[in-house]
């Protein structure tokens, strides 16, 4: 049986927190633009934040897959036994991660040849002092990755989507504080301290019972690592060093290359994260209780409905984002040394990296489902194949389309990936048919081209207006062209009978017709 109605209603929850979370986000980016534009610090700043960040998603990658569902069967059999695979689990992370920071501080010099080759002088030394200011956020970071897994597993969602809050904060308010790239690698300390403790606070008394041990004799902690290995071999190359593949790459292009990569890929990722990433954290521990129980129809099920309606609400984002990206950073970040040529750089990585939305938002969502299943060799061979592609694209790539190709062999890679992931799960689980998709693609086609008409003439017409239209006029243009194509989306989508786009319809002048009947009655 699905619980549709408790999956939709924390989904809700998390995704209204992750958009106020993100809104920070983006006030930061803001700031950030106005005070630095894509400049010599913010660059060293991106590449020593990118470090101890992408240590700290593989990190959670690894750690909520392979803990969260063998911690959720261990203690429902045992609270005892529950919690002391959380101290062993813990045990080992404080040890790991502690040995990491400190390598981070005493080699932040030699690693910044590999993490930006394209830095040198002042650049490269600001670089390095700031990689080591801002490493020591990780040890704090990487076990907040556990104190977060178990409230997923008690179903407790609205709390570690606030902590990501206080992370994303911290950067910021000591900035303003302090002010300098200095005081932004010191706020990010600040963040991960204060990640940490809102979680622990969430937890309680629960914590009395974590002690310091390494009991490697213990069935659940084998588990977790069976279940770990295989995803820290493969995320390592995804989470870690993928993004500093592509910063070092993007340090050629120039002064301003790092940043622009990083402008662009934060608002993609800020649009995939919000939903898709909420989805993902509520249906884990959901989906596991149904591979626990072999229903194999209702995983089929809920997949294909997750599949159907981000497919939905992602393409025309998609399509506005490619068509109304110059406008769009506009909007976000051309102030003060953000100038029209930082517009124009970040502008062709954009293009690319809107390409890859939904692939982004898929992989995120179907991944759950073989997680669930205990099965972390499948995507984790799947992401390395991915990863070798994404590096081999991107020499030839960036040949033709410059920074922009670096975004576009992610956009190749990560849409091979979920096909590959999908044919696959469609061959573990026969109920889920990939087929089965085929009709609803081609409805999707046809409401995307209906979009993309409508925004090439918005664009046309917003081309035919002054240069300086003011934040109000930037902010009217794009909501009505964004009304526009979304209208035409939704349009195209009921007449070529999309199922979802019918319900809603339906449902929404069924409660039109309600209020109106029973005011009437009054």
């Amino acid at each position: 049986m699905i619980d549709v109605k408790k999956i939709l209603q924390a989904t809700t929850v998390v995704t209204v927190i992750a958009l106020a979370v993100k809104g920070l986000g983006f006030v930061e980016k803001i700031v950030l633009a106005y005070f630095f534009g894509t400049g010599i610090e913010i660059d060293a700043f991106l590449v020593a934040y990118t470090i101890p960040l992408s240590i700290f998603y593989l990190v959670r990658e690894v750690v909520e897959p392979s803990f969260l569902p063998t911690f959720l069967q261990t203690w429902r059999d045992s609270d005892r036994g529950g919690w002391r695979l959380f101290s062993t689990v813990g045990t080992f992370l404080l040890l790991g991660l502690g040995m990491i920071t400190a390598m981070g501080v005493l080699v932040a010099d030699p690693f910044m040849s590999l993490a930006a080759p394209g830095f040198s002088g002042e650049q490269r030394a600001l670089a390095v002092r700031l990689t080591q200011l801002a490493m020591p956020a990780l040890l704090f970071l990487g076990l907040s990755t556990l104190t977060t897994a178990v409230l997923h597993a008690q179903k407790r969602f609205a709390l570690p989507a606030l902590s990501m809050g206080a992370f994303r904060a911290g950067p910021l308010l000591l900035f303003l504080l302090v002010g300098g790239v200095q005081g932004l690698a010191l706020g990010v300390i600040l963040g991960a301290l204060g990640k940490l403790f809102i979680e622990a606070l969430g937890l309680g008394r629960q914590l009395r019972r974590v002690r310091l041990r390494l009991d490697l004799t213990f069935p659940p902690v084998l588990a977790v690592g069976r279940l770990a290995a295989p995803l820290f071999v493969a995320l390592s190359l995804s989470l870690f060093v993928g993004p500093l593949v592509e910063n070092a790459f993007a340090s050629r292009v120039g002064v301003g290359g790092v940043s622009a990569l990083g402008y662009a890929r934060r608002i993609t990722e800020t649009l995939t994260t919000i939903i898709p990433y909420a989805l993902a954290l509520v249906l884990l521990p959901f989906s596991a209780e149904m591979a626990a129980r072999h229903d194999s129809k209702a995983l089929s099920q809920t997949l294909m409905g997750s599949i159907r309606g981000l497919t939905i609400l992602f393409l025309p984002v998609t399509m506005g984002l490619m068509l109304l990206r110059e406008p769009f950073i506009q909007l976000l970040f051309e102030r003060g040394a953000f100038t029209a040529a930082s517009t124009q750089l970040t502008a062709s990585p954009l293009l690319f990296y809107a390409l890859a939305l939904l692939p982004f938002a898929l992989e995120v969502i179907v991944i759950q489902f073989f997680f669930a299943r205990q099965d972390t060799l499948t995507p984790v061979v799947t992401d390395i194949i991915a990863f070798v592609i994404n590096v081999a694209l991107i020499p030839p790539l960036m040949a033709a389309f410059g920074l922009g190709g670096i975004a576009l062999a992610v956009a190749i890679a990560k849409g091979l990936k979920v096909l590959a992931l999908l044919i696959l799960f469609g061959r573990r689980v026969p109920e889920f048919r990939i087929a089965s998709l085929l009709p609803f693609a081609g409805q999707m086609l046809l409401a995307s081209l209906a979009t993309a008409l409508v925004l090439l003439a918005c664009l046309a017409f917003g081309d035919s207006l002054e240069a300086d239209q003011g934040l109000v006029g930037q902010i009217a243009y794009l909501a009505v062209a964004g009304l526009l194509g979304g209208g035409a989306f939704l349009l195209a989508a009921y007449l070529s009978k999309v199922e979802e786009i019918r319900n809603l319809w339906h449902g929404a002048w069924n409660w039109v017709r309600r209020r109106i009947t029973g005011t009437s009655h009054g």
